[in-house]
């Protein structure tokens, strides 16, 4: 009798359960950032300089692929670009030159914005129209045109009168030439031999006594240095012991675990990991000897990062606390493998 007066009463809190279930799931993505694109002016020659600032409107979740000097603004040709900071967002001031003359639109600046699960949009800027002048001077006018020019200018000044005749080729003197004063040229290379020679003689008397000193004191053997596995592996039992998640710090937690990632791989395999975006280190471990899956992985900790670094995402700590295990996986999945005895 009691299960039955309570079935009605966990029918009405399972349909509760659903409809919230459903409100959530229909709870629509916030959209991608938007770009916005501003010039410093509007006209400029052929060669010089325009200052594009491409502004990005902050949005929750997603990240946006700074831009490089790598873009594709054909007729210009991208010099510099500069991080700029801004309250709402980010914004990047570009120096570009034109190489054509004309009433020339300034290409939309594409990017790519990451979000969360894997999405991925491209978004672009509106073009600019300016206007760009030539740099060289006009041409000038030919003989024909110039020497008709000077006549009406003559018979209106005298009248009607008839152009004096030319000189009788008689009067004509030949050109004056110079001989060439070749003194200057002589010394000039006389001082390049005499210091070429004193250089010689000084790295010579440098190595004869570098020798020397080596010989009397000999220097101590180098000392190997240490393995990259080993300082990135004492560098995160380093992150663990801070309690960055604990004390909730969780950004700082990604800041120092990446970081400890990128240097091993810098140390390891020579890629340029630490002065790299995620999407230019997708290049730069193209080529290396790190496998596939590992590449793969290493990426998507690296994006993790970035969304909570700069798309202020706010993980889980549970979720926070196992970025550490997982980079202290990828640094023994890529640690070599001891070479066996053999039996014998």
């Amino acid at each position: 009798m009691r299960a039955i007066l309570l079935l009605p009463v966990l029918l009405i809190l399972a349909r509760g359960d659903s409809a919230r279930g459903d409100s959530a799931a229909e709870t629509p993505a916030p959209p991608p950032p938007t770009l916005r694109a501003s010039v410093d002016t509007s006209a400029t020659t052929v060669g010089g300089s325009i200052h594009l600032t491409v502004e990005v409107d902050r949005s929750p979740g997603w990240l946006v692929d700074p831009p490089t000097r790598d873009l594709d603004l054909e007729p210009f040709r991208v010099r510099a670009v500069e991080r700029r900071p801004r309250p709402d967002g980010e914004a990047f001031r570009l120096r570009i030159v034109p190489l054509n003359a004309g009433e020339i639109d300034i290409p939309p600046v594409t990017l790519t914005a990451h979000g969360s699960g894997g999405a991925k949009e491209e978004i672009a800027t509106p073009p600019i129209p300016v206007t760009v002048a030539s740099n060289l001077p006009p041409p000038a006018p030919p003989p024909e045109a110039a020497a008709e020019e000077d006549g009406e200018e003559d018979g209106g000044a005298g009248g009607g009168e008839q152009d004096a005749a030319p000189p009788d080729r008689a009067d004509y003197k030949p050109a004056r030439t110079v001989s060439r004063d070749w003194i200057p040229l002589i010394l000039a290379a006389a001082a390049l031999v005499a210091a070429a020679l004193l250089g010689y003689s000084l790295l010579r008397r440098w190595r004869r006594r570098r020798g020397r000193r080596a010989e009397e004191d000999p220097a101590a053997p180098r000392k190997p240095l240490r393995p990259a596995w080993e300082i990135a592996l004492e560098e995160l039992d380093r992150i663990v012991g801070a309690g960055y998640v604990d004390r909730g710090e969780v950004d700082l937690q990604y800041v120092e675990v990446t970081e400890a990632l990128r240097r091993y791989l810098e140390d390891r395999y020579g890629v340029p990991a630490l002065e790299s975006t995620t999407e230019e280190l997708r290049g730069h471990l193209r080529p290396s000897p790190v496998p596939d899956p590992v590449q793969s992985r290493i990426l998507a900790v690296l994006r993790e990062a970035d969304l909570v670094k700069f798309a202020r995402a706010v993980p889980e700590s549970t979720e926070a606390r196992s970025v550490e295990q997982r980079a202290r996986e990828l640094v023994h999945a890529t640690m070599p493998r001891p070479a066996r005895k053999a039996v014998p």
